[in-house]
């Protein structure tokens, strides 16, 4: 199985327009390059701005900055 399919949505708050989700551990653990760091990025966030409140988007893991933030 690829590490996309373990990897879980722990929480997702959207306060004062900035959407928080904070995922589990496996969210770091891709085996990919930067590009592909900054793909999965750009697939979060373009998720998370379809909804008109958000504004802004930050990626944590386990409650920590991911290592998708830039």
């Amino acid at each position: 199985s690829s590490w996309g399919e373990r990897v879980v949505l722990r929480k997702l708050a959207i306060v004062n327009g900035v959407a928080r989700a904070d995922f589990s551990i496996e969210l770091n653990g891709h085996s990919g390059g930067a590009e592909q760091v900054a793909q999965i990025r750009q697939q979060i966030e373009a998720t998370l701005r379809q909804f008109r409140t958000v504004s802004d988007v930050l990626i944590t893991v386990n409650g920590q900055p991911a290592l998708l933030e830039p």
